[in-house]
């Protein structure tokens, strides 16, 4: 997709900057600036890593961090019996007993 407001809205949606995704795609930013503004037409040997960035840090920002995935390892299986026998509360102290 070569549409600059495309390129921009999906940037900007992920969470990079201008110079965050010109560092990522190895260009300078202000050819990202130019793309987005409509002043420069982008190449498919710019498109190609701009995308894969772009989808890249969308993969990145959907990832849950470090510690959720620990906390849900640890609680996952405690959760799913509390539902089935009657929806009881997990302990935010973290000894993994169902109160």
């Amino acid at each position: 997709m070569r549409n600059p407001e495309a390129i921009r809205d999906y940037r900007v949606s992920v969470g990079l900057s201008q110079r965050q995704l010109a560092h990522r795609v190895k260009v300078s930013y202000t050819l990202i600036q130019m793309i987005e503004d409509g002043k420069r037409k982008v190449t498919d040997a710019v498109l190609i890593p701009l995308w894969n960035e772009i989808f890249r840090a969308e993969r990145e920002r959907k990832q849950p961090p470090e510690v959720l995935i620990r906390l849900s390892n640890k609680f996952g299986a405690i959760a799913k019996i509390s539902e089935v026998i009657g929806g009881n509360k997990i302990t935010p102290e973290g000894d993994g007993n169902v109160r």
